[in-house]
């Protein structure tokens, strides 16, 4: 994102009292939750960062030097957050047109939430934005320096929140893929919480991929429908080859598989999907869920989650388990009049039989087997009306391949 126009002010000022430990300087990573904050916001393209210090300044200063960014100093940090909102705006240049506002302990936002607000602003200039996870408004709001007169003048009684509420009318709420925007290290057991959380920063927790169907990019019930069929046979698949001695990430594997659908009905909607997933922060999950119609040979001379996620998808027609010989012979009846397109039946045809092959030679299973062990039977399905629906990948073939608003951080 081109962002030499936003700025983004942290918060981290305070006495941490909750914690027992001083948050800012606490380890995430190889780094600290200060350097580590530091670091998304600029990953996600902004440049202008302003720190603001109180607390043991004299300690923070230097990490948020190395860290290349502006220490600001609060002399008035003891009459809290409010006074650091005030002192970070107050620094910021003639040239900044609005800035993220984040607390330093709501620390694993990701960049991309960043780079998904900076978007709606070039659509919405003059807004006052809110990330939106699971119906609820989040950190960092995204605030138009027109503001910043108006939060000065504030006498600072139900802080930053109270005043942005009198401009309701001028608010967006953006929905975004990151629950981390709800979520704050306050207290001992949310640090213990916030390092399994970095650990799986890369990939969709079950909940942000629920989000990403529902409220980012909605998808029709029916293709939720078959998602979670593919998501319950490639489950099933990496489970049995886990078992045979596989070491295959099943989380990431569920994830791919729920959202490999996710721009159905689009052209080239494997790509397209591919794209969406990334642009939301998770590169790795996209490249899986981009392979579900037209599998690398690489994947299919040692299958791993991509061609985990190709085979279940081919055993699932609409929301019904089916045989690949169905599945394929159902396509190839229907394309039989366009080569170019019964040629892509074929090639995945070809593709879903060598990767099943693989599978059954590595766990000495009969596919069948594999899928009846976990409860999975050739033609069932949740919806005894929907099993004609056709939500099938086989495309024809292409030159390649308002809301709760609390927030309790805007309160203070």
């Amino acid at each position: 994102m081109s962002s030499s126009n936003i700025a983004a002010v942290i918060l981290s000022a305070g006495a941490s009292t909750r914690m027992g430990a001083f948050k800012p300087l606490l380890s995430l990573g190889n780094r600290t939750i200060l350097e580590h904050v530091i670091e998304t916001v600029r990953a996600a393209g902004v440049e202008d960062i302003r720190v603001v210090v109180g607390r043991r300044a004299e300690e923070l200063m230097p990490v948020v030097e190395r860290a290349e960014a502006a220490a600001i100093f609060n002399r008035d940090h003891e009459r809290g957050m409010f006074s650091s909102v005030c002192a970070g705006i107050k620094s910021l240049g003639p040239a900044v047109e609005a800035f993220f506002l984040l607390p330093v302990d709501i620390a694993l936002v990701r960049p991309a939430t960043f780079r998904r607000l900076a978007a709606a602003w070039a659509k919405h200039p003059g807004r006052i934005l809110y990330p939106v996870f699971g119906r609820k408004r989040g950190h960092p709001p995204l605030v138009p320096t027109a503001f910043i007169s108006a939060i000065l003048q504030h006498p600072g009684h139900g802080g930053l929140q109270k005043v942005l509420k009198i401009y309701e009318n001028r608010a967006l709420d953006v929905e975004v893929a990151d629950e981390n925007v709800l979520f704050d290290v306050d207290r001992p057991e949310d640090y213990e919480e916030a390092k399994g959380r970095y650990a799986r920063l890369p990939d969709p927790s079950p909940a942000e991929c629920e989000a990403i169907l529902s409220d980012v990019y909605p998808v029709d019930e029916r293709v939720v429908r078959h998602s979670r069929k593919v998501q319950a046979a490639a489950q099933a698949l990496c489970r049995a080859v886990n078992g045979a001695g596989a070491d295959i990430d099943e989380s990431r594997v569920a994830a791919a598989a729920l959202l490999h659908d996710v721009a159905k009905g689009l052209p080239d909607h494997a790509a397209e999907g591919g794209r969406r997933i990334a642009d939301l922060g998770f590169e790795k999950v996209a490249a899986i869920a981009a392979a579900h119609t037209d599998l690398p040979d690489e994947e299919i001379a040692a299958p791993k989650e991509a061609a985990l996620v190709y085979l279940a998808d081919k055993l699932v027609a609409g929301d019904r388990f089916v045989s690949l010989e169905a599945r394929f012979d159902a396509a190839a009846a229907r394309f039989g009049g366009d080569p170019a397109a019964r040629e892509a039946v074929d090639r995945r045809r070809r593709a879903a039989l060598a990767v099943r092959r693989k599978v059954e030679k590595r766990t000495g299973l009969t596919l069948e087997e594999i899928l009846s062990e976990f409860g999975i039977r050739s033609g069932e399905s949740g919806d005894e009306r929907s099993g004609d629906v056709n939500v099938e990948s086989y495309e024809r073939p292409t030159s390649n391949v308002q809301r709760p608003t609390s927030n309790e951080k805007t309160e203070s």
